[in-house]
């Protein structure tokens, strides 16, 4: 939407110049008067305003009587449009207050200019006006309505209810509730309630309860209308906010902030037509009909900020050349409004020209109006188009025998011998061939190696690129192929004979300039740039040439003063990669970029490229003091090319993107070369940044969503698989033009600097802030991480940073605390008594408690009988005197103002062409619009002193804990809001590890936190995302559990995380326990008694049928009847008097399998410890949960038992023997180890394949060491860590290990593999034949998928591939293997109807494939628009169809999430808060949470579509969820039951309101199908079968974890981290019972025997975490009070008083 306002670059560098000019005169009148001072503030913050489309509220009316005054001195704005408005916008006031002095400035040369720049579209402004009232009232009227909600819900809840609800649970708070709230009484509007919930969320969390006691129904009505009405009321306001910018433009005549009017722009073009053509647009007809003209198309495609230069050309092309004329037009142009423009000049062309063309569906377009034209060069473009290049005899069509077109054999002989013969230097030697293969080509007899000549002819001037060689190249094509000559012909320059032996090495030594000139036709010499040079906008304003080695450059830098390494060293020296092309088109950016990275304290080596042959540079020309030290101490020669002045840097940051190796033409097989990137980084060791201006997406949409589609590809995707960090967007396309943001590049120095500082400081002086997790609050969940055991971990941590010099604040020799006993101090920081006492005094306090416990501890074992088991225990907590020490500080509200402000002075040179100039307090301004004034806000975590922020120091290793988000007790947050900032007390932690402990880097500890969560942009943080700002500079280095690379490049990308990935833990078998087991037993039996008698023994099978009963198997395997297919209920009598002998011999086979399945099901056992290496019993888990019977057991126990010396030769061995390198030395290696097991085991000595990759596994886990030894040692050395695909062992073998490295995803753009969509169509084939055998053969109409970023990125699109597949698609690619199109599989193949699908997208996958949704959306809106096929066989068409007879609007839309930049449906949140009542509210909670639709246009971004959805989901059959892995299953984790269970409750909910309708006072309401849901698990190696229903799934995993004696032993033995996941799947299970209605009394019973009446687990539990023990009965108690639990009244007695006990014991009573 505010693409418009940035058309311009001269007006945009004429603005900032006068923007500039006023600040200085501002700052001049600053030092006279106070009063001058209020005059400059107001100014600047008219200016701030003006580049802002919307601004915060309390701005809105501010200096209204300036900016009438403004208004007056401009005569052209029409103040009539505007008065009907009593409340002026942002973009009115905009339009009265843009920059008048640059208006009165300009002076007009003739009237004609005058006039079209003056001219105002009245009737444009009339109707927009008129809008704008239209949408002001909707507005209104929708607020009203959310205010009657309101009203209606607490009529009759008085200031009285409040009190006598507050004062029975705290009398304290009820004295306060007159005085505090006196002005909010009676609640009649949302603004009262809000008042409420900010002085205290207690007081609107009781008043809630009151109103939703008194009528339950209405409650849930009011929540319903609340959500709805505020989903509407967001798309109006966006809506009103477009218009009002699009009527302030229309009031000035078209002209949007630094941009001409439309008019303006239009009247240039058809200037530049008119001279390119020379002849005026009334006589082109006649003109054409002569048929003496030549027409040229030209098509511009990633480089559109060159087509100004392009029309230039055009001009100049136009008058050596009268007859033809060139046509310039950018992609955009396709499907922008110049395309029937475009389409008549195709249809009248003579030659083609195209570059850097991508898009698929543009490519199709082009090849078909392309067929015509005989003469076509495209160059650098999709595979596709490139192959239509036809000029002459030679073109690139592939032959009629599929082999590829292409030079002829000599031509191609010759290029084998370009470049340095390895491979990845190949494109490298095909640009050295372009400077002398014209030459070489005349030798080559035949007309097809001539026109080859020409094609290179042409690509060498537009490959060399500026005006004066883009102009001879198509002069070129002029003269060869349209037959034109010049006005004034030149005389042919002659060239003499000669030999290919005699001057081909003459050729190679001459600059480019002077061979391309022999070249018949009279071409101009060349104005050549070097392939390779260095930058510096000095350079060109003393007008020399550029350096083309870095010597030469150094040596000119420290002559002109410039920063050097030699002037400062405390300066990192940093290679900056540039395009070598915008060089050579003088893009204004990279002078900005250069001396923004000077005047912020870096050194750079700007050194320009074409991209392809970046890795020879940063191979052979850049080197490091680590690479040095290796080559001449070590004798270590990674790279063999070296150059001997090579010039040594301390990082490198790349500005082109793309994969290291290949460049923009590597991309198309992305990671192919990135082990040879790897190889070449590892040498160097130095941080490899990238950061780059976005050259395909513009500034305005990346501050609106995000960097989006293939852009974020180049910036993000592709660089991390070279170990890239610290991505970040510098800047962006303004209308054609590069423009930068500084802020951006300020950004990027800071965080060179401090990686920097890691390289440079010695261990023993840096400071690292270690910061763990803490939520949710009050369950135990401080010090814990997914998978991992925290406190063991930070155990192995400390004495890893001990070892390698940091400062623990003891002595060598001396004992640490524990990680138990500083997890247990962090606890006892968090109560009240000692945030009241403040950080340091409070951090006192929490350790004499944690002394305190550890001495209780101690008494009560010893009283019990200590033995060495329980010694071991109390070691684990241990906290030795004068180690742990109080740290942090309370923030006062003045220090975080001052902490969260940008500078005052920063103003349009910081921010750039931003949509909105920000104030420099814009981050507390929304703070306090979310959380009220700071001085008065009395929240999270505060005291009298400040903001509380606490935690201890071991020297200079800080430890804290991750402030909760805030969300939690205060229902305003909860139910309706998720205000879009931290609250204060968040931010203040990180601004104090930035600014008061100064951290050198912050170590965040597992997976995961929340600050890479926080509102911002999508993807490409700008100075405003809170994750930016409360990040800072500090480096992130994150521990991350290696299989979740879904939720890490969040981390990475968001939060800047180098990740150090950590293993999982190892797996175990559930094995049969209990009844299960003697239910095995039975069977056993009855197999044996079946010797003497073919049915076996009567007695047995009652016996059988009974245990099977009591284990409640009945569901899960039910017995039907051979003989009729009749249900039969399973009971002893029936099954020993009743069934058939047929009839039981078939279940009993059931059952027996389904005993199998439970007994060989797999779980992770207990959590895994970083850097640990697994025992041989734990290695020998991994090996059988990965083989499993491939292996014998002998053999798994043999390998798992054997520890190998060369673990990392061994691995890498293996590694090569798989690419079939070296196998002669890869076999004697592992033969050697072969060896080694023969000599220890008596073991076959012939081994299989299967034998070789164990030992390779088990290699590979003996480096789990590297996750400390080499990742986090690394990251914190500021080395460059070494980049992996994440992964598991199961799914992906030895290539998910071993872990210790910097995780990465896939590339977006083939998605779905091939696999991945076998695989998906077999599921979806599965679900459709299931649901038909379970509905009468119906198909269903519609199916909710869950779109998920970690199942669709570790089984590469599964997810996606169920979507096709419902849908009847599939992928269309192009050569590369990229998926371009989804296209629709015909009705007639098919067979079938097309099901409609609702794709629910978590924010990771919305922000991590983009492309994807795009694709998606385009499928789905052709499927909807097939008006040739019926609606009964396409569901998509008829429900968009059944949508528009009810007037909604974009009826296809089918792909859902939260709003932009926003993560989570909340539903979590409400049942670990215990503030829902009924299931629809949490299916409300979610449909209100992910009512925003995603599609292929830039407008349909996050569009709130509540109507559409709500109507999606009245039709939802069936829900399905992928499970991809073993780790993570439904009741592990709490976002399942949130979305897989909040839809099934939505769904449902639609459903009801449907019957509802439908029904009156005569007719009772009708019955409707509850949905049906099913779960994938794709952790098999087979899809066959994968398919489960919910509740089957549910049953399986609660066997098989929660309630099996195994899993449950292994996780309490884990410490406080094992038993907090105990506590988490009790809260899990209320969750599915509170969504979808799954409440079986035998799980709640056996959860009751495990963990509570078991004597011995239940003081495990207290001991380790007892507020994860009280949540565990907490649960139970909730599921008997909610109705989902039928226990006996002793029982909930015996837990009543536990819940007690418990509390005392947290309290310190006990």
């Amino acid at each position: 939407m505010y693409s418009s306002f940035f058309s311009s670059s001269s007006l945009l560098l004429r603005a900032r110049t006068t923007i500039a000019k006023r600040r200085d005169d501002f700052t001049a009148e600053k030092e006279k008067t106070s009063s001058t001072v209020a005059l400059v503030r107001g100014r600047r913050r008219r200016a701030f305003r003006a580049l802002s489309a919307s601004s915060d509220d309390d701005v809105l009316n501010e200096k209204a009587a300036e900016a009438a005054a403004r208004a007056e001195k401009r005569k052209r704005v029409i103040a009539s449009a505007l008065s009907s408005s009593k409340t002026k916008s942002e973009a009115e006031k905009f339009s009265e207050n843009v920059f008048l002095e640059e208006d009165e400035a300009r002076t007009t040369t003739t009237t004609t200019t005058t006039t079209t720049k003056s001219k105002i579209d009245e009737e444009k402004v009339a109707r927009l006006t008129r809008k704008k009232e239209e949408l002001e009232k909707k507005v209104l009227d929708m607020q009203n309505a959310i205010d009657s909600a309101y009203e209606l819900l607490f009529e009759g809840v008085s200031m009285a209810d409040a009190e006598a609800a507050t004062e029975k649970e705290e009398d304290e708070l009820a004295a306060n509730v007159s005085d505090a709230f006196i002005e909010d009484f009676p609640v009649t509007t949302e603004k009262k309630f809000k008042n409420v919930c900010e002085i205290d969320p207690k007081v609107g969390e009781r008043l809630l309860k009151i109103a939703s006691g008194k009528d339950g129904k209405k409650y849930l009505q009011f929540q319903k209308a609340i959500h709805a009405s505020k989903g509407t009321l967001a798309r109006v306001s966006n809506e009103l906010e477009a218009n009002e910018l699009a009527l302030s433009t229309a009031a000035r005549g078209g002209r949007g902030f630094l941009s001409r009017p439309e008019e303006e722009e239009e009247e240039e073009e058809r200037r530049d037509d008119e001279d390119a053509e020379g002849i005026s647009i009334d006589d082109e007809a006649l003109y054409l009909s002569s048929k003496k003209t030549k027409k040229i198309v030209l098509i511009s495609g990633f480089e559109s900020f060159n087509v100004r230069l392009y029309k230039k050309v055009s001009k100049s092309l136009k008058k050596r050349y009268p007859s033809v004329t060139l046509c310039v037009f950018s992609d955009r142009d396709i499907v922008g409004k110049r395309r029937v423009e475009l389409e008549r000049a195709l249809d009248d062309a003579d030659a083609f020209f195209g570059s850097l063309l991508f898009d698929y569906d543009q490519v199709e377009w082009l090849r078909e109006k392309l067929e015509r034209i005989k003469t076509k060069f495209v160059f650098e473009s999709a595979l596709e188009l490139m192959s239509e290049t036809n000029v002459g005899t030679f073109e690139m069509k592939p032959g009629k025998d599929g082999a590829k077109a292409g030079p002829p054999p000599a031509v191609q002989k010759i290029l084998k011998k370009f470049g340095s013969g390895k491979e990845e230097d190949k494109l490298v030697g095909y640009l050295s061939f372009l400077k002398i293969g014209p030459q070489l080509l005349r030798f080559i007899p035949g007309e097809k190696a001539k026109d080859l000549k020409n094609w290179l002819t042409v690509y060498a001037y537009w490959n060399q690129g500026g005006e004066k060689n883009v102009e001879e190249a198509f002069s070129y094509i002029a003269r060869e192929y349209l037959g034109a000559r010049e006005v004034e012909e030149k005389e042919e320059e002659k060239i003499t004979g000669a030999s290919p032996g005699d001057f081909v090495k003459d050729l190679l030594l001459k600059p480019l300039r002077e061979s391309v000139p022999l070249l018949k036709g009279g071409l101009k010499p060349l104005v050549e740039t070097p392939a390779f040079g260095c930058y510096h906008p000095l350079l060109e304003e003393q007008n020399l040439p550029y350096p083309e080695t870095i010597d030469e450059y150094k040596r000119w830098a420290a002559l002109n003063n410039l920063p050097t390494a030699d002037a400062d060293p405390t300066k990192p020296v940093v290679a900056v990669l540039l395009y070598r092309k915008h060089v050579i088109t003088k893009q204004p950016y990279l002078a900005e970029l250069i001396r923004g990275l000077e005047q912020s304290g870096v050194v750079p080596i700007p050194c320009f490229i074409n991209g392809v042959e970046a890795h020879t540079i940063v191979r052979d020309k850049l080197t490091s003091s680590h690479e040095q030290f290796n080559r001449n101490n070590l004798g270590i020669i990674d790279v063999d090319s070296l150059k001997p002045d090579a010039c040594k840097v301390d990082a490198v940051v790349s500005t082109v993107g793309f994969p290291l190796v290949g460049g923009p033409a590597g991309s198309m097989e992305a990671g192919r070369q990135s082990e040879i990137a790897n190889k070449i980084l590892k040498a160097k060791n130095v941080p490899y940044f990238v950061a780059a201006p976005l050259l395909i997406q513009d500034i305005a949409s990346w501050w609106e969503s995000g960097v989006g589609g293939l852009q974020s590809t180049i910036l993000y995707a592709l660089p991390e698989l070279d170990g890239a960090i610290d991505a970040v967007s510098l800047g962006g396309l303004c209308g054609d033009d590069i423009f930068l943001v500084k802020e951006r590049v300020y950004a990027l120095s800071n965080r060179i600097k401090k990686w920097h500082a890691l390289k440079q400081k010695e261990n023993k002086d840096k400071k690292i802030a270690m910061t763990l997790y803490g939520f949710p609050p009050g369950v135990g969940a401080t010090g814990t991480a997914a998978l991992l055991n925290v406190p063991k971990s930070i155990d192995e941590t400390l004495a890893t940073l001990r070892k390698e010099g940091y400062d623990l604040g003891v002595k060598e020799g001396e004992p640490l605390p524990t990680g138990e006993a500083i997890v247990s101090a962090l606890r006892n920081l968090e109560e009240v008594s000692a945030i009241m006492l403040g950080a340091e005094k409070g951090g006192e306090q929490a350790i004499l408690k944690t002394k305190r416990d550890i001495e209780k501890l101690k008494r009560e074992e010893e009283k019990e009988g200590g033995s060495e088991d329980s010694s071991s225990k109390r070691n684990a907590l241990s906290l030795p005197e004068n180690t742990l020490q109080p740290a942090g500080m309370d923030v006062s509200p003045s220090t975080l103002r001052k902490w969260l402000s940008f500078p005052a002075e920063w103003g349009p040179n910081e921010w750039g062409p931003c949509p909105q100039l920000p104030p420099n307090d814009i981050l507390i301004r929304r703070m306090e619009k979310a959380w009220g004034n700071l001085e008065q806000y009395r929240g999270l975590n505060t005291n009298a002193s400040g903001f509380n922020v606490a935690g201890f120091q071991l020297g200079n290793v800080f430890i804290g804990v991750q402030p909760a988000l805030g969300v939690e007790g205060d229902p305003m947050r909860l139910l309706f809001e998720r205000d879009l900032t931290p609250h204060p007390q968040y931010a203040a932690y990180y601004k104090y590890l930035q600014y008061k402990f100064q951290a050198d880097a912050v170590l965040h500890f597992g997976m995961h936190g929340t600050v890479e969560w926080l509102p911002g942009s999508p993807l490409g943080n700008t100075g405003l995302s809170w994750s930016e700002q409360l990040l800072g500079a500090m480096p992130n280095v994150y521990v991350y559990a290696a299989n979740n690379p879904s939720e890490s490049i969040v981390a990475k990308r968001r939060g800047y995380g180098v990740m150090v990935s950590h293993n999982v833990p190892p797996y175990g078998r559930a094995g049969l326990y209990k009844q299960t087991a003697e239910l095995r037993e039975l069977l056993n039996e009855y197999r044996e008694s079946q010797q003497s008698r073919k049915f076996g023994d009567r007695k047995l099978r009652g016996i059988v049928a009974n245990q099977a009963s009591m284990a409640q198997l009945d569901n899960d395997v039910p017995c039907y009847s051979v003989e009729t297919n009749e249900l039969l209920s399973v009971n002893a009598n029936d099954a020993e008097n009743v069934w058939s002998d047929e009839t039981f011999e078939n279940w009993a086979n059931q059952l027996n399998e389904y005993l199998f399945v439970l007994e060989n099901r797999l779980f992770s056992e207990g959590l895994h410890v970083l850097g640990r290496q697994p025992d041989a019993e734990q290695s020998e888990r991994y090996l059988d949960a990965y083989f499993g019977d491939e292996l014998t057991a002998l053999e798994k126990q043999v390998v798992a038992s054997t520890t190998f010396e060369h673990a990392e030769d061994i691995s890498r061995a293996a590694g090569q023997a798989e690419d079939d390198e070296d196998e002669q030395s890869d076999s004697l290696e592992l033969a050697a180890i072969k060896k080694q097991l023969d000599n220890q085991f008596d073991i076959p000595t012939a081994y299989s394949e299967k034998l070789s990759e164990a030992i390779t596994i088990k290699s590979l886990l003996q480096r789990n060491n590297e996750e400390l030894d080499v990742g986090l040692v690394s990251a914190l050395n500021g080395d460059w860590v070494q980049p992996a695909a994440g992964g598991d062992l199961l799914r992906d073998g030895p290539g998910a290990l071993p872990t210790g490295r910097n995780i990465h995803a896939l590339d977006p753009y083939r998605m779905p593999s091939n696999a991945a969509f076998i695989r998906g169509s077999d599921v979806a084939n599965e679900i459709i034949a299931r649901h038909r055998q379970e509905n009468d053969g119906q198909f269903p109409e519609t199916v909710s998928v869950n779109l998920w970023g970690l199942d669709a990125i570790k089984t590469k699109g599964e997810s996606v591939a169920i979507v096709l597949a419902l849908l009847g698609a599939r992928s269309v690619k192009e050569k590369t293997g990229r998926v371009a199109r989804y296209e629709l599989i015909p009705l007639e193949e098919l067979g079938r109807p097309r099901i409609d699908v609702l794709c629910n997208m978590s924010g990771i996958f919305r922000d991590a494939f983009a492309n994807v949704v795009g694709l998606l959306d385009d499928c789905f809106a052709r499927c909807a628009e097939a008006e040739d096929e019926p609606i009964e066989m396409n569901f998509v068409r008829k429900h968009a169809l059944e949508m528009q007879a009810k007037g909604l609007d974009a009826t296809s839309s089918r792909l859902f999430s939260n709003p932009p930049g926003d993560y989570g449906s909340m539903v979590n949140e409400r049942v670990g808060n215990a503030s829902w009542n009924d299931t629809r509210e949490l299916g409300d909670t979610w449909a209100s949470r992910n009512a925003y639709s995603y599609g292929k246009s830039s407008d349909e971004k996050g569009v709130a579509r509540p109507e559409v959805l709500n109507e999606l989901l009245r039709t939802t059959e069936r829900v399905v969820q992928e499970i991809d892995s073993v780790e993570y299953g439904l009741t592990d984790i709490q976002e399942y039951y949130a979305n897989t269970g909040a839809i099934v409750a939505a769904a449902n909910a639609a459903k009801e309101d449907a019957a509802e309708k439908e029904s009156d006072s005569t007719k009772p309401k009708p019955a409707f199908k509850k949905v049906q849901c099913s779960v994938v698990e794709t952790f098999g190696k087979d899809a066959k079968g994968s398919v489960k229903d919910l509740d089957e799934t549910l049953r399986l995993e609660y066997r098989t974890k929660l309630l099996n004696p195994r899993w449950a032993k292994a996780m309490a033995e884990s410490g406080s981290g094992g038993a907090f996941e105990i506590s988490q799947r009790m809260t899990a299970l209320v969750g599915w019972g509170a969504t979808t209605g799954f409440t079986e009394d035998w799980v709640y019973d056996g959860a009751n025997e495990t963990y509570v009446e078991d004597a011995d687990m239940r003081k495990l539990l207290q001991k380790n975490n007892p507020e994860a023990f009280r949540n565990v009965v907490k649960r139970m108690l909730e599921a008997h009070g909610r109705g989902m639990w039928n226990a006996d009244a002793d029982t909930i007695e015996k837990l009543k008083k536990m819940y007690g006990d418990a509390e005392d014991r947290i309290e310190g009573v006990l």
